[in-house]
């Protein structure tokens, strides 16, 4: 009797592993009859069932017939296409020399399908979708230790861009962790080694405030594409942040020796000989001028000209700085002139640096005139950078029509900025 229960129980596991099998059989003849929904659920039940799912015949048929409801409108909105391809990893898993030569085909095209899908989610903003899509290429070229598709070159660069756009997509959905380790990849390829992997790097890493990493790529990136105007500025805004002067300005001049015609870096090439020339001390209390001081002011005058020359935005704080310049020369020749003595000799002096000083006041004019004339054009928008630099050349402005003794111009200047002031309360 008990061997009887026993070939019961056997033949009850036999009818159990043919009942699963059957549910194969079962989703490719619903699959040829077009009926998809009895395939998919057929094919579902098959790969959990413990008798068939590690059988590779079952997900390959689960990754034909997945393939085929990506084509059906029904089924579409579940990307039945991830899952195919999830099941032809599947079956590399199993058994790596399964249908080896209608695999590679189908993981191939899985791959260029999904690089394209990914295209797509990132044009879209769909970032984390984005991700998951380029991962797929990227999981493929891995199979079999990265030896599967290694002979396939058209595949290595599809598999190197996939890391790229994988990484800008972490980055631009702000999952910085996940952006590093596929943008050095991406750096180190000869694929999709740019400058633009190089930026986004040092971007992850001076908002992470790592400044060494940060510093470290710059100087990397400065000497792979020495001629990138955005790694030179992204070395210029490094230096700015030293405060090392003297290496800031020997940067600038080398960048304007290459782009002469470039406003903004006149610009600034023009401030840092001005720091040189009105040099202060840690609390901003003005130091002794350098010996070479006459030659930092025309430098500093030279370079403020060529930008206004060079700029076609028509940028106030241009025309503001240059204007600054002289009106500060003429301020030095102020505080020279307020300490001198009564002899003939001072009082000679004194009308001397008056001149010079009347004609330093007569430079700078003109340019304080045109920003005063562009930001009170515009007052009602004005930022507060834009609000600080109105209300300091009215001040100058003020002074400068003193001395000229323009007294209904000091009066519009005084009215100008109690009305400002009012406004500000």
């Amino acid at each position: 009797m008990k061997k009887l229960i026993v070939l019961a129980a056997a033949l009850s596991i036999g009818v159990s592993g043919w009942a699963q099998k059957k549910n194969v059989s079962t989703a490719q003849a619903a699959l040829t009859r077009e009926d998809y929904t009895k395939a998919k659920s057929a094919i579902d039940e098959a790969v959990e069932d413990p008798t068939t799912k590690d059988d590779p015949k079952t997900w390959f048929t689960r990754g034909e017939i997945y393939t085929v409801l990506q084509g059906q409108q029904a089924f579409q909105s579940s990307n039945p296409l991830l899952e195919a391809s999830k099941s032809y990893l599947k079956v590399v898993e199993l058994d790596p020399g399964y249908k080896k030569s209608e695999m590679d085909a189908r993981l191939l095209t899985a791959s260029q399908v999904f690089y394209n899908q990914g295209l797509e989610n990132y044009q879209a903003q769909k970032y984390k979708d984005a991700y998951e899509a380029f991962s797929l290429p990227i999981t493929v070229s891995k199979l079999d230790g990265g030896k599967r598709f290694s002979s396939v070159k058209a595949f290595d660069t599809i598999v190197a861009y996939a890391y790229l756009q994988r990484a800008f997509s972490s980055y631009f959905g702000e999952d910085y962790g996940r952006a590093i380790p596929d943008l050095q990849i991406a750096k180190e390829s000869p694929v999709t080694r740019d400058a633009s992997v190089f930026l986004v790097l040092i971007d992850i890493y001076q908002k992470q405030d790592k400044e060494a990493e940060a510093s470290a790529l710059i100087t990397e990136g400065r000497k792979v594409y020495p001629d990138n105007t955005e790694l030179r500025n992204a070395e210029l805004n490094l230096y700015l942040k030293s405060g090392n002067q003297d290496a800031l300005l020997k940067k600038l001049e080398e960048a304007v020796a290459k782009d002469p015609n470039n406003p903004e870096l006149l610009f600034n090439l023009g401030n840092g000989y001005n720091n040189l020339a009105f040099p202060k001390d840690a609390t901003g209390k003005d130091l002794p001028k350098p010996a070479n001081y006459a030659e930092l002011i025309g430098k500093a005058e030279d370079a403020y000209t060529k930008a206004i020359a060079a700029d076609k935005e028509n940028k106030s704080e241009y025309s503001y700085n240059l204007g600054a310049l002289y009106f500060n020369q003429a301020s030095g020749i102020i505080n020279e002139m307020n300490g001198l003595g009564t002899s003939a000799a001072d009082q000679k002096k004194y009308d001397d640096l008056a001149v010079r000083r009347d004609a330093m006041f007569g430079k700078a004019l003109p340019h304080l005139e045109k920003v005063y004339t562009s930001l009170d054009a515009k007052l009602s928008k004005l930022n507060q950078d834009d609000k600080v630099t109105y209300q300091s050349v009215i001040f100058a402005l003020r002074e400068v029509y003193a001395k000229q003794n323009k007294m209904d111009k000091v009066t519009e200047m005084k009215n100008k900025l109690d009305a400002f002031k009012a406004a500000e309360k």
